[in-house]
């Protein structure tokens, strides 16, 4: 039997509360849930509510595939009812949920030492730590996974770091355990930015490979020579660069050289949606280290569930992990300037389930964000200009 690994310091029992069925996420429905589901009285008494509730899209290999409806002006499930409760479940029973929403908030990856079952921020539950001790839910896991639960799959060996450079799941666990060693005396935050800093250094010392693969496994304790002493100019640096890129995606394209100017020439820019307008320096000055805390539990738990391996590139990922602080303290203290209040705890829930959506677990569009800063780092380290 496969072990099913569940993080000690992770609980989670539902409250109820609707927020995965709000999101406005594709969410995948099985041929099989679909048959059934088009036979019963409650799919026709929504469509005559609210419209067709699934639609088909045809992929690049000509393949179909069913999605719940929704849209950017309602991104509420079809299936989501008043009282926030699924509605499917209630009339028809747990079993005949899609298999993504029977998941929810787990989020498993299979690795050569098991199944790591981790769960998504974006649960209100999850990063409250409300509740049991997630393991406590093996049982239910385990039958799911025999019905075919989605899952990511991290393999045994060829784990890309950058430019063709791999290294095989065993190379990658010592580095974790390196890692979380260096952690327990510096903290998780300033690991993952030791981490980051050393791996960029030993990559911009390798050349680029245009054909063929490498390994080097080997060299990955040099890394740790290179560490750089926290708040390195570089990596605030990239910090700002992957903030700034990020905010990019949500403005208007003539802001956009606003944001470049400000990130170079540290002149004023403006966040219309936050109605905030300022240099970089102001918006950093008004991070708040309160919640040091509870970040360091969200990234505690990232790692532990794979969460550096499970999507390629690995330098990208611990830059992306090196940010996530930085980046859910600016977003917490812009939602308190809109809301013209002191930075609380509902802003700092509320910049995660932003950072859950767009940049972590549920936000593959924003690698290359992550892969820009790389090639940022990469050029500063071999001398070449930033841009």
């Amino acid at each position: 039997m496969t072990r099913l690994h569940f993080d000690p310091q992770q609980n989670y029992d539902c409250l109820m509360c609707g927020r995965g069925c709000r999101a406005g996420w594709d969410i995948p429905v099985e041929p099989e849930v679909v048959a059934n589901l088009e036979q019963q009285p409650l799919v026709l008494r929504i469509v005559g509510e609210q419209g067709p509730v699934f639609r088909t899209v045809t992929d690049e290999e000509g393949r179909d595939k069913t999605f719940i409806q929704n849209s950017k002006d309602c991104p509420n499930c079809r299936f989501l009812a008043a009282d926030q409760l699924c509605s499917i479940h209630r009339e028809m029973g747990f079993e005949a949920k899609p298999a993504t929403c029977k998941l929810f908030p787990f989020v498993m990856t299979q690795t050569p030492e098991g199944i790591f079952a981790g769960t998504t921020y974006y649960c209100t539950a999850t990063r409250q730590n409300y509740g049991r001790n997630a393991a406590v839910h093996e049982a239910d896991l385990r039958q799911q996974l025999e019905h075919g639960a989605p899952i990511n799959k991290v393999a045994m060996d060829g784990l890309v770091i950058h430019n063709r450079y791999y290294i095989s799941y065993r190379d990658y666990l010592g580095l974790e355990r390196e890692l979380l060693r260096r952690a327990e005396s510096v903290g998780l935050l300033d690991a993952l930015s030791q981490a980051a800093m050393g791996l960029g250094k030993l990559m911009a010392g390798l050349p680029e490979l245009e054909d063929g693969v490498r390994p080097i496994g080997k060299m990955l304790p040099e890394l740790w020579e290179h560490a750089p002493t926290p708040g390195a100019p570089q990596l605030r640096f990239l910090n700002d660069l992957q903030v700034c890129d990020y905010f990019k995606f949500s403005l208007e394209r003539p802001l956009w050289d606003e944001v470049e100017a400000a990130l170079f020439e540290n002149t004023p820019f403006s966040l219309p949606h936050f109605g905030w307008r300022g240099t970089l320096a102001e918006l950093n000055a008004l991070k708040d280290d309160r919640f040091d805390g509870q970040i360091e539990r969200y990234l505690s738990h990232l790692v532990w569930r794979k969460g550096l391996v499970v999507h390629a590139l690995l330098l990208a990922s611990l830059l992306q992990f090196a940010m996530l602080p930085h980046f859910l303290k600016i977003y917490a203290a812009l939602l308190a300037h809109k809301r013209g209040h002191e930075v609380c705890d509902q802003d700092y829930w509320d910049a995660l389930e932003e950072a859950e959506t767009y940049l972590v677990t549920h936000g593959r569009n924003r690698r290359v964000v992550n892969e820009l800063a790389v090639q940022v780092l990469l050029n500063q380290l071999r001398g070449q200009s930033p841009t």
